[in-house]
């Protein structure tokens, strides 16, 4: 794909004149409920991006706490940060979206993926192509869409299911999670299943609304009253019990709220190979190289560090030990197939998911990780110390142990009647005293 966007160049380049990000709550016809929760209106951000000769792009996305972490109010916030980020750049061929991976901002990937949307159209409209001769790939020519069964009792859900089937739709999904009981949800998926005699596809979708034994329980059963596939059952955290579900499940498991990567093995490989070759270095298997362990203090609730061979507390050992997990993942990502997909990667081997999220993490912002081994005996956390403190302007480091130091906070500042003098800012750096000889 890289290769691909490198050799796609425009007959015609452009500027960003302008870019009007919106947020709009549009009223859904007919309430959702989900688990816990009743959604009528969908939060969307869309954004127009305007070039300098009039053209423009537009680009949408969705509000989705559980998803991205994404309100609708920090969506145009991040936009507006974005928005100064491009107005005036120019653009030549598709490689330059790029851009959008290098501005300073973190997380927000609904936001992002709008203003990506927005830049396609905008530069395919200014090169007069359309989406698949650009791209020169059309996969299918017509694709179903899910449509959510929705009513407030199941007697209007099979009326609307109906009406649905009526114009052409043949796939629908199930909200449950939110009955008194797992076995009502199987009753209402039996009578709406039955309700037809058309060849549809029907799913069951919990996002997150059930505890293991009543996931569990539907799960064993779903088949039987029509269900073809079975989306996110439990907390998308607990992959242990995701594991557990998917192999005693009489329909396949999908995982909806608990997917956010698209990399396969391969890139991942690729990613420790690259951004992690410090930990990769290190033998592991020396004492020396497992002389520590990190724990919170119970008083303080401040971390604290423990002698693994002389202290007590080893079983309240804080992850801090990232070359190790480096190393147990890279050893078993090499056994798995490389076009694997993360997800489906992390439901079968949940312990190597934080790590996961920690490099793909480390993939876009390189000084994400302290590249050291922190339960290694040469371990001095007043460097961590000096490291962290230096962002808030701290001088005069006055180390009392390897485990802290004193310093001087804004020495020489200037108080606020000073603030209008001459060369006030000066303090910032170093005063030399020269010699008066």
């Amino acid at each position: 794909m890289e290769e691909f966007i490198k050799n796609k160049k425009f007959r015609q380049s452009f500027k960003i004149k302008d870019i009007q990000p919106l947020t709009m709550k549009i009223p859904l016809k007919k309430p959702i409920k989900m688990a816990g929760i009743s959604v009528e209106s969908a939060d969307n951000l869309f954004v127009k991006i305007t070039s300098d000769n009039g053209l423009y792009g537009w680009g949408e996305a969705s509000s989705a706490p559980t998803m991205t972490g994404e309100f609708s109010e920090g969506m145009y916030a991040a936009a507006l940060f974005i928005r100064k980020q491009l107005i005036g750049r120019e653009f030549k061929d598709l490689n330059d979206i790029k851009i959008l991976k290098k501005i300073p901002i973190y997380e927000n990937k609904g936001t992002l993926s709008a203003f990506e949307m927005a830049l396609i159209d905008l530069m395919l409209k200014h090169n007069n192509i359309s989406f698949n001769n650009f791209f020169g790939k059309v996969v299918r020519k017509k694709i179903p869409v899910i449509q959510m069964i929705a009513g407030v009792n199941v007697d209007e859900e099979i009326r609307n299911l109906n009406k649905s089937i009526s114009i052409g739709f043949s796939c629908f999904k199930i909200k449950i999670g939110s009955a008194n009981s797992y076995k009502d949800d199987l009753e209402r998926c039996k009578k709406i299943t039955n309700s037809t005699n058309n060849k549809c596809i029907f799913s069951a979708d919990a996002n997150e609304g059930y505890n293991y034994e009543d996931a569990i329980n539907f799960a064993k059963t779903a088949k039987d009253v029509g269900i073809k596939f079975f989306e996110q059952p439990v907390s998308s955290k607990n992959l242990d019990e995701m594991k557990s579900i998917t192999s005693i499940s009489s329909v396949p498991i999908c995982s909806d709220e608990g997917v956010h990567s698209l990399n396969d093995i391969h890139n991942i490989i690729k990613i420790i190979k690259l951004k992690y070759s410090w930990a990769l270095r290190l033998d592991l298997t020396k004492d020396s190289e497992n002389f520590f362990f990190w724990y919170t203090s119970e008083t303080k609730s401040e971390p604290r560090l423990g002698n693994r061979f002389a202290d007590e507390g080893v079983e309240k050992e804080l992850p801090f030990d990232i070359p190790h997990q480096i190393q147990k993942c890279l050893k078993i990502l090499i056994t798995l197939p490389k076009k694997m997909s993360v997800s489906e990667a992390i439901i079968n081997h949940p312990e190597i998911r934080l790590i996961i999220r920690r490099i793909l993490i480390k993939e876009n912002y390189s000084y994400s990780e302290i590249q050291d081994n922190l339960i290694g005996s040469l371990t001095k956390p007043k460097d961590m110390l000096r490291c962290k403190l230096s962002f808030f302007g701290a001088s005069k480091y006055d180390p009392k142990s390897n485990l802290w130091t004193r310093i001087t906070l804004f020495q020489g500042a200037p108080l606020p009647h000073q603030i209008n003098k001459k060369r006030s800012c000066d303090w910032l750096f170093p005063i030399l005293k020269l010699d008066e000889k």
